[in-house]
C-alpha cells in the first residue's frame, strides 16, 4: 500500500463556503486553498474550529435569509410596521466576500452539522443573490446594538461591501413606535395569575389565514410573561413546515418562529 493511501487526514469546514476539507496532517499549520471557492484557509485556526464545533443548527436564534424571496417578504412587511428596526444592507461582488463579512459579526457562526450560517442573537441575517446579480448581505433587528452595528459595518466595508440604496438605519435613528397599551399588559398578567415571574408559556389559540399571496398560513399563538421566556420557548420549538408560524405574545412585544428562524413582530 502506498504512503499516500495510508497518510492520516483531518477534516475541517471552509469558513467561506462551508465545504468539508480533507487535509493531510502533514499540512496542518499551513494555509491551503479550498477547492470549492478558492479561498485560503488556515489549518490551525483555533477560533474557526471552536466556532464550528460548538454551534449547531439548533442554536440558531435568528432568521436566516438565503433567498431573495425571503428578503422581498421582509421589506414588504417592514413597510407596514410603525417600528423600524436598525439594519445594514450591503452588496458584494461574491458570496465568499459576503459570507466572510458576516462571520466577523459577533454572534454569527458556522453550524457544524449543516455548514450554514447561524446567529445566536435574535437578528435577521444572511446573504443571497439579488435580482441584479449582485450578492446582498443583511443584518437587522432590535438586538443590533450601536456597538454591534459599527462592528458589522466595518466588517462589511473591509470585505468590499457597498451600501444598497441608503444601506443602513442606525440604532440611534431606529423608531420604536408607540408603547403598548396598558390594558394588553394587564390581560397577559391575568392569564398568568398576576405572577409575572412564571416561566410557563400558555397556548391561546390556533387559526389559519391567507398571506399576501393568498396561500393559507397556520398560526399557533401562545402567551408568556416576558420576552426572555418567549425566546427560550421558541428556541426549544423548531419549525420545519412552510407557512407554519408560532407566535408568543408578551407584555414586551410579540415574538415568532417559522422555518427560517426566530423574529420579533
Amino acid at each position: 500500500m502506498s504512503e499516500a493511501a495510508t497518510e492520516a487526514i483531518f477534516r475541517q469546514r471552509c469558513p467561506s463556503c462551508g465545504r468539508t476539507l480533507r487535509t493531510p496532517t502533514r499540512l496542518k499549520g499551513r494555509r491551503i486553498r479550498c477547492p470549492g471557492c478558492n479561498a485560503r484557509v488556515s489549518t490551525s485556526s483555533r477560533d474557526s474550529a471552536t466556532r464550528q464545533s460548538s454551534c449547531s443548527e439548533a442554536d440558531n436564534a435568528g432568521t436566516r435569509h438565503d433567498r431573495v424571496e425571503q428578503a422581498d417578504a421582509y421589506w414588504f412587511a417592514r413597510t407596514n410596521k410603525t417600528e423600524k428596526e436598525p439594519y445594514l444592507l450591503y452588496t458584494f461582488d461574491s458570496r465568499q466576500a459576503a459570507r466572510q463579512a458576516l462571520l466577523e459579526v459577533p454572534g454569527i457562526h458556522i453550524a457544524h452539522d449543516s455548514g450554514q450560517l447561524i446567529c445566536t442573537r435574535t437578528l435577521t441575517f444572511g446573504f443571497y443573490e439579488s435580482e441584479d446579480g449582485r450578492i446582498e448581505a443583511i443584518v437587522a433587528g432590535w438586538e443590533l446594538t450601536p456597538e454591534l452595528f459599527e462592528t458589522a459595518k466595518r466588517a462589511f466595508r473591509r470585505h468590499g461591501g457597498s451600501p444598497r440604496n441608503d444601506g443602513e438605519l442606525s440604532p440611534a435613528a431606529a423608531t420604536k413606535g408607540p408603547a403598548k397599551p396598558p390594558a394588553r399588559t394587564s390581560l397577559l398578567q391575568k392569564l398568568f395569575g398576576g405572577d409575572s415571574a412564571s416561566p410557563k408559556v400558555r397556548r391561546v389559540k390556533k387559526f389559519t389565514r391567507p398571506n399576501v399571496l393568498g396561500m393559507p398560513c397556520t398560526y399557533h399563538v401562545y402567551c408568556a410573561p416576558d420576552a426572555r421566556t418567549a425566546k427560550e420557548f421558541l428556541l426549544k420549538t423548531p419549525v420545519s413546515r412552510p407557512m407554519f408560524y408560532l407566535v408568543v405574545e408578551t407584555p414586551e412585544g410579540n415574538w415568532g418562529r417559522d422555518k427560517d428562524g426566530i423574529y420579533q413582530e
